[in-house]
């Protein structure tokens, strides 16, 4: 795929991840590292190239718009954990792991 090709469809994917809510570019840029100048540049079709940083913006999106079916041994973890924990404690503890999973993407 060439980079105008890959920008188009990158910027395709960061305008669904908006829209549905998962994320603002703002967020994204926390969780990614990648400042909010480029994320806005590829929303706008002003990137010519792609670089490394793009190809793992690409991989968060794609991460983003997964749809996820939760396996019942995750299910079952999570309301063991409700048993002894708050629900913003769950949350908490996935926004964690989320911070760490996107770290090692970058």
């Amino acid at each position: 795929m060439d980079d105008s090709a890959f920008l188009l469809e990158l910027a395709i994917k960061l305008k669904a991840v908006r829209s549905r809510g998962l994320a603002t570019q703002t967020a994204i840029e926390a969780r990614t590292g990648i400042d909010q100048g480029t994320i806005s540049k590829v929303l706008n079709g002003k990137r010519k190239r792609v670089n490394d940083r793009l190809r793992a913006l690409d991989k968060y999106a794609n991460i983003l718009l997964e749809d996820v079916t939760l396996s019942p041994q995750v299910t079952e973890a999570a309301r063991e954990f409700l048993t002894f924990g708050s629900e913003a404690e769950l949350v908490d503890s996935i926004r964690h792991c989320t911070r760490l999973v996107a770290h090692r993407i970058n």
